[in-house]
Protein backbone atom coordinates (compact mmCIF):
# COMPACT_ATOMS: atom_id res chain seq x y z
CA UNK A 1 0.00 0.00 0.00
CA UNK A 2 1.37 3.59 -1.07
CA UNK A 3 0.78 6.04 2.17
CA UNK A 4 1.10 9.55 1.18
CA UNK A 5 4.27 11.30 0.56
CA UNK A 6 6.16 11.66 3.10
CA UNK A 7 8.14 15.05 4.63
CA UNK A 8 11.23 13.28 5.19
CA UNK A 9 14.23 12.69 3.17
CA UNK A 10 17.15 10.47 3.86
CA UNK A 11 20.75 11.60 3.21
CA UNK A 12 21.43 7.88 2.42
CA UNK A 13 24.51 9.17 -0.41
CA UNK A 14 26.61 11.58 1.75
CA UNK A 15 30.53 11.27 2.08
CA UNK A 16 31.59 12.79 5.52
CA UNK A 17 28.28 11.46 7.06
CA UNK A 18 28.93 12.30 10.55
CA UNK A 19 27.78 15.03 13.11
CA UNK A 20 29.31 17.71 10.34
CA UNK A 21 27.22 16.90 7.86
CA UNK A 22 24.01 17.03 9.65
CA UNK A 23 25.16 19.94 11.28
CA UNK A 24 25.37 21.60 8.19
CA UNK A 25 29.32 21.92 8.08
CA UNK A 26 29.70 20.11 5.33
CA UNK A 27 27.59 21.22 2.02
CA UNK A 28 26.09 18.94 0.87
CA UNK A 29 23.27 21.00 -0.29
CA UNK A 30 20.20 19.23 1.59
CA UNK A 31 20.26 21.13 4.47
CA UNK A 32 19.16 24.29 2.21
CA UNK A 33 16.96 21.87 0.04
CA UNK A 34 15.38 20.66 3.13
CA UNK A 35 15.02 24.17 4.52
CA UNK A 36 13.29 25.79 1.35
CA UNK A 37 10.70 22.35 1.14
CA UNK A 38 9.92 21.95 4.50
CA UNK A 39 11.17 19.00 5.31
CA UNK A 40 13.44 16.93 7.45
CA UNK A 41 16.42 15.17 6.41
CA UNK A 42 18.02 11.74 8.40
CA UNK A 43 21.07 11.47 8.05
CA UNK A 44 22.63 8.07 9.12
CA UNK A 45 26.16 9.08 10.95
CA UNK A 46 29.35 7.04 10.37
CA UNK A 47 32.85 7.44 11.23
CA UNK A 48 36.21 7.42 8.98
CA UNK A 49 37.90 4.59 9.08
CA UNK A 50 41.27 3.10 8.16
CA UNK A 51 42.37 0.81 7.33
CA UNK A 52 39.42 -1.72 7.85
CA UNK A 53 36.97 -1.33 6.64
CA UNK A 54 38.11 1.29 3.85
CA UNK A 55 35.96 4.26 4.48
CA UNK A 56 38.40 7.55 5.21
CA UNK A 57 35.55 9.68 4.08
CA UNK A 58 32.58 8.58 6.63
CA UNK A 59 30.56 7.07 3.79
CA UNK A 60 26.78 5.48 4.78
CA UNK A 61 27.02 1.66 4.00
CA UNK A 62 24.04 1.74 1.60
CA UNK A 63 25.76 -0.36 -0.28
CA UNK A 64 27.29 -2.93 1.43
CA UNK A 65 31.22 -2.32 1.92
CA UNK A 66 31.87 -3.65 5.27
CA UNK A 67 30.66 -7.28 5.00
CA UNK A 68 30.20 -7.57 1.39
CA UNK A 69 26.20 -8.83 2.03
CA UNK A 70 23.72 -9.22 -1.03
CA UNK A 71 20.83 -8.99 1.64
CA UNK A 72 21.70 -5.18 1.87
CA UNK A 73 18.51 -4.03 -0.24
CA UNK A 74 16.07 -6.18 1.98
CA UNK A 75 14.35 -5.56 5.04
CA UNK A 76 16.70 -8.54 6.49
CA UNK A 77 19.74 -6.49 5.29
CA UNK A 78 21.87 -4.49 8.23
CA UNK A 79 21.49 -1.53 6.37
CA UNK A 80 17.98 -1.05 6.24
CA UNK A 81 17.20 -2.41 9.72
CA UNK A 82 19.31 0.27 10.97
CA UNK A 83 18.00 3.07 9.20
CA UNK A 84 14.12 1.75 10.16
CA UNK A 85 15.39 1.72 13.49
CA UNK A 86 16.66 5.37 13.25
CA UNK A 87 13.47 6.45 11.48
CA UNK A 88 11.26 5.00 14.21
CA UNK A 89 13.47 6.58 16.89
CA UNK A 90 12.78 10.07 14.41
CA UNK A 91 9.11 9.16 14.72
CA UNK A 92 8.49 7.90 18.18
CA UNK A 93 5.09 9.89 19.24
CA UNK A 94 4.63 11.48 15.94
CA UNK A 95 0.61 11.95 15.08
CA UNK A 96 -0.58 10.91 12.10
CA UNK A 97 -1.96 13.79 9.97
CA UNK A 98 -5.62 14.45 9.65
CA UNK A 99 -7.15 13.04 6.31
CA UNK A 100 -8.20 15.84 5.01
CA UNK A 101 -7.73 19.56 6.23
CA UNK A 102 -11.31 21.51 6.47
CA UNK A 103 -11.80 24.34 3.90
CA UNK A 104 -11.09 27.71 5.15
CA UNK A 105 -13.29 30.88 4.57
CA UNK A 106 -12.95 32.53 1.18
CA UNK A 107 -13.28 36.14 0.06
CA UNK A 108 -12.50 37.83 2.47
CA UNK A 109 -14.29 41.38 2.68
CA UNK A 110 -13.92 44.79 4.51
CA UNK A 111 -17.51 45.50 4.39
CA UNK A 112 -17.58 48.88 6.88
CA UNK A 113 -14.69 50.73 8.11
CA UNK A 114 -14.95 54.07 11.42
CA UNK A 115 -11.79 55.52 13.07
CA UNK A 116 -12.14 52.63 15.57
CA UNK A 117 -13.31 49.41 13.94
CA UNK A 118 -13.88 47.40 10.79
CA UNK A 119 -16.32 45.12 10.08
CA UNK A 120 -15.05 41.63 8.10
CA UNK A 121 -17.28 39.03 6.05
CA UNK A 122 -16.55 35.95 4.53
CA UNK A 123 -17.71 33.35 2.34
CA UNK A 124 -17.85 30.55 4.76
CA UNK A 125 -17.59 26.76 3.58
CA UNK A 126 -20.26 24.09 3.20
CA UNK A 127 -19.44 22.69 6.35
CA UNK A 128 -19.68 25.57 9.17
CA UNK A 129 -16.24 26.09 11.05
CA UNK A 130 -15.40 28.34 14.01
CA UNK A 131 -13.11 30.89 13.03
CA UNK A 132 -10.48 32.53 15.69
CA UNK A 133 -9.63 36.30 13.75
CA UNK A 134 -6.07 37.40 14.41
CA UNK A 135 -5.00 40.84 13.74
CA UNK A 136 -1.36 42.01 13.46
CA UNK A 137 -0.33 46.19 13.96
CA UNK A 138 2.87 47.62 13.29
CA UNK A 139 4.87 45.27 15.00
CA UNK A 140 3.83 42.73 12.54
CA UNK A 141 3.07 40.05 15.16
CA UNK A 142 -0.40 38.70 15.04
CA UNK A 143 -2.66 38.11 18.33
CA UNK A 144 -6.14 36.61 18.51
CA UNK A 145 -8.40 39.01 19.31
CA UNK A 146 -11.40 36.81 19.15
CA UNK A 147 -13.70 34.11 17.91
CA UNK A 148 -16.84 33.49 15.89
CA UNK A 149 -18.66 31.21 14.30
CA UNK A 150 -20.31 33.30 11.85
CA UNK A 151 -19.52 34.55 8.27
CA UNK A 152 -18.94 37.74 10.03
CA UNK A 153 -16.55 39.68 12.66
CA UNK A 154 -16.62 43.31 14.23
CA UNK A 155 -12.62 44.51 15.10
CA UNK A 156 -13.39 47.17 17.25
CA UNK A 157 -10.80 49.13 19.60
CA UNK A 158 -8.68 50.00 16.64
CA UNK A 159 -6.69 53.42 16.59
CA UNK A 160 -7.54 55.76 14.43
CA UNK A 161 -4.74 56.30 11.15
CA UNK A 162 -2.97 52.89 11.91
CA UNK A 163 -2.23 50.01 9.55
CA UNK A 164 -3.47 46.46 10.48
CA UNK A 165 -3.45 42.99 8.94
Amino acid sequence: MIGPPSNLKIGDFVAKADSKAASGDIDTGYNAWADNNHLIVLYPQTRSSLPVPYNPLACWDWWSYVDHSDNYVAKSGAQIRTIKAMLDALTSGAKPAPESTPAGPSALAVIDTSDTGADLAWTAPAKPARYRISRAGTDGQFVVIGETTSSSFADTGLTPQSTYH
